[in-house]
């Protein structure tokens, strides 16, 4: 009995010592830590989908009117050049493709966090993942982020898995540690010599962030040029007014790239300050594991910038939606208004070609002998009918197109109203 009791009193002992080494981790910072970056990588996609919409259709588009125009500048962008001192050199690519790897960096970046924050919440949990998974889990995370990073960079050539590691060695041995003893310290210990990897990953995304701003400011600012250029020769050969449509449609034009920029920036800088704020959310969970009572605001503050991405970009698709509606409808409009015009002019066409018919008619009439002038009436008569029927034609054309301008830009007004009732 005596052995038993004893016995019983060593294996409790032992007990408690292990339970005083594997406290229960809370797991609620991590699930928000995860959250936080989830709701930023909805806020960046959809909020660069509205402002960085540089796709190829696009440039399509503007290489054609610049060639309508006498200018190739955009087509020379398409051009494979040689370097005889570099036989592997890549001339400027068009700005849709810089604006496309970035998107697609971007995205690749955002499922990096991702994955890293995943496997923190595996970490935090009570079902742990062995070492061996844990191992496949992390060195897949890196090589990700080794990808993600060299898609943001224009010369990716300085980049190494070392230098780009989410996911520090000294870090994953510490976790690793964690896993095979169950102390909440070397979790702890993990992600504080974690610290400086987040940060260096940060920067990676925050220098792309400022190259891509910077490319948008010098495309921008090359076109108002080229506007400005246009408009003052313009302005200074308007004589009577004539070229009052052109003037307009330039001060258009630039406006538009006005605010095409702003929107730019705006979104660019709302997420360099969004990625800003994880180094801060990451050392709160450190800290947190370290005191329990500590503050969780920095995790709080990164999930507000990913809600504040996100409502950005709902504010701007529902302009843009309201735009494109309205756009479509006066498309629709503008085209009937041709219709119409056409239909107008083949009208007086058809007047004047039935008043010329009637004076051949009656001159024919005071002269039924004259042959010349029965053959004149004739084939006058003949133009007339022919511009009948053609005007009748053009007449049902443009009230169909009027019917379907008006239904177009009813709708568009329903949709209007329905974005500013929602």
């Amino acid at each position: 009995m005596y052995f038993n009791t004893r016995t019983r009193n060593i294996v409790l002992a032992v007990a408690l010592s292990l339970m005083a080494g594997c406290t229960t981790i809370d797991t609620k910072p991590f699930e928000q830590f995860n959250s936080s970056l989830t709701e930023l990588n909805k806020g960046a996609t959809s909020s660069l989908d509205v402002t960085i919409p540089l796709a190829e259709g696009r440039y399509r588009k503007e290489v054609e009117n610049e060639l309508k125009q006498g200018n190739d500048e955009l087509l020379q962008e398409l051009y494979i050049l040689a370097e005889a001192r570099n036989p592997f050199f890549i001339s400027k690519p068009p700005v849709f493709l810089k604006a496309k790897k970035f998107k697609l960096g971007i995205s690749k970046t955002n499922l990096v966090w991702l994955e890293y924050s995943k496997l923190l919440l595996q970490l935090s949990s009570k079902e742990l993942v062995d070492d061996e998974k844990f191992s496949k889990l992390s060195e897949e995370l890196n090589k990700n982020a080794f990808d993600a990073v060299q898609s943001l960079k224009d010369d990716p050539s300085d980049t190494s898995a070392k230098n780009t590691a989410l996911f520090s060695e000294i870090a994953i041995a510490m976790a690793k540690e964690y896993i095979r003893t169950k102390q909440k310290e070397k979790l702890m210990e993990s992600l504080a010599n974690n610290q400086d990897s987040i940060t260096a990953y940060v920067s990676h995304m925050q220098s792309a962030i400022v190259t891509m701003a910077q490319s948008s400011t010098q495309e921008h600012s090359e076109k108002q040029q080229n506007l400005t250029r246009d408009l003052v020769g313009l302005v200074g050969s308007n004589e009577n007014g004539k070229n009052d449509a052109k003037i307009q449609k330039i001060i258009g034009d630039m406006i538009e790239i006005k605010t095409t920029h702003s929107d730019q920036m705006e979104s660019l800088q709302a997420l360099h300050t969004a990625y800003g704020k994880i180094p801060s959310a990451h050392e709160a969970l450190a800290t947190r594991l370290a005191k329990s009572d500590s503050s969780i605001a920095a995790i709080n503050d990164l999930l507000e910038k990913g809600v504040q991405l996100h409502s950005s970009y709902e504010a701007k698709a529902k302009v843009n939606k309201a735009e494109l509606v309205q756009a479509k409808a006066d498309a629709a409009n503008s085209e009937a208004t041709t219709a119409e015009v056409t239909y107008q002019q083949a009208k007086l066409k058809y007047t004047q070609a039935q008043f010329e018919y009637t004076l051949a008619q009656n001159a024919s009439d005071a002269d039924p002998d004259n042959e010349t002038k029965k053959k004149d009436a004739e084939d006058k008569k003949k133009i007339a009918e022919e511009l009948k029927l053609e005007v009748d034609g053009l007449k049902e054309s443009s009230e169909a197109l009027r019917a379907a301008a008006t239904a177009v830009q009813e709708s568009a007004n329903e949709v209007k109203n329905s974005i500013i009732n929602n």
